[in-house]
């Protein structure tokens, strides 16, 4: 289960969104953009897991629906909690692309402000066993796939919680719960 914060970063979700259902074609190969099929090219124990490599699969690719990146929305999350997820940029600001991260530690301040952070991941479950794959170097131990993305709406309680309690400054958030993915494949 993921929950996405879309009132404070609307578009940085809304791209994570598209790439996980591929509701957009490539502008030029006119292929779809999705995360099914790509791999957690890099787990660093203890630290994050990052995947969202759509075309090369290696951590050197990907394309947001924007165009090759998009600017860095803001910084108003923090990396507070463990399953927060972020925008993996190239290293310098507005290089947003189709990756993104999870965090493994409770905290890491030392990304805050320097990547874009949209969501965070519910399940500690599935945190825990992709985990478990990872290296010191972050060369994951064995390939990891996102077989499918799917959502579970509850139009009753306005697509299944308000989770702004989660948050310390009460700015909201739309959170899109995952119900079956991307959890892991591993081939």
């Amino acid at each position: 289960q993921i929950a996405l914060y879309g009132v404070a970063v609307p578009r940085t979700v809304e791209n994570f969104l598209h790439l996980c259902f591929g509701f957009t074609k490539h502008p030029v190969f006119r292929t779809e953009m999705s995360y099914v099929g790509s791999y957690f090219h890099r787990i660093v124990q203890g630290q994050l897991l990052q995947a969202g490599d759509i075309d090369l699969q290696d951590g050197e690719g990907g394309e947001s629906i924007y165009g090759k990146y998009f600017k860095d929305e803001n910084f108003q999350l923090n990396h507070d909690k463990r399953g927060s997820i972020a925008m993996a940029n190239r290293g310098t600001p507005d290089t947003n692309g189709s990756q993104f991260y999870i965090t493994l530690k409770r905290s890491m301040p030392s990304l805050n402000g320097k990547s874009v952070v949209f969501g965070r991941v519910m399940n500690e479950e599935i945190l825990d066993k992709l985990a478990s794959f990872g290296t010191s170097q972050g060369k994951p131990k064995r390939k990891i796939r996102i077989k499918a993305c799917s959502m579970l709406w509850n139009w009753r309680e306005k697509v299944i919680a308000d989770f702004s309690s989660l948050m310390k400054d009460g700015a909201g958030s739309l959170p899109i719960l995952n119900s079956e993915g991307p959890y892991p494949e591993v081939d």
